[in-house]
């Protein structure tokens, strides 16, 4: 999808979100967050207005760079910071320069590749840009100091499968 083709889907799709709130020109919000699927891959692009700083929120764990998300977060940037910027150019210009952080965190996973899903909504539901040591997702560890998987994130996960399913 080119540039402008993109701008202009994501601005029909942000008129419609929009449209069901009272802050119908992106004005009072703070945070913005974008649930993006890559591949079979979904992970959160978490955008605090207040602070211009830009949250990449993956339960994979690993320290690859973003070339791991094949230039989506990149693009998805761009698009927001050209939509913004018809709205608050000052915020958009700032965030456009705003390297994006891939956050670590205690709860990331090794083994699990198949609910990330799970995870995403999980994230959207209880970040609000806190510090990664003082945000309590709910999620115990995958596994132990040895490396062997615990029972408890699992039970963790089915729970929240009846919840979001």
């Amino acid at each position: 999808m080119s540039d402008d083709d993109r701008i202009a889907e994501f601005t029909t799709y942000m008129n419609v979100v929009l449209a069901g709130t009272e802050a119908k020109m992106f004005k009072g919000f703070q945070m913005v967050y974008i649930p993006i699927l890559t591949g079979e891959h979904y992970y959160l692009l978490f955008l605090n207005l207040k602070t211009k700083e830009i949250s990449i929120i993956d339960n994979i764990e690993g320290v690859a760079g973003l070339e791991r998300y094949h230039r989506n977060v990149e693009k998805m940037i761009s698009t927001f910071c050209r939509y913004l910027s018809q709205i608050h150019p000052k915020i958009a210009s700032r965030l456009r320069n705003t390297e994006p952080v891939r956050l670590v965190f205690p709860w990331q996973t090794r083994y699990n590749g198949i609910d990330c899903g799970i995870f995403l909504m999980r994230h959207m539901e209880n970040y609000n840009g806190t510090n990664v040591g003082h945000w309590m997702c709910g999620f115990l560890h995958e596994r132990d100091i040895k490396g062997e998987i615990l029972p408890d994130q699992v039970k963790e996960i089915e729970h929240l499968r009846k919840k979001y399913l």
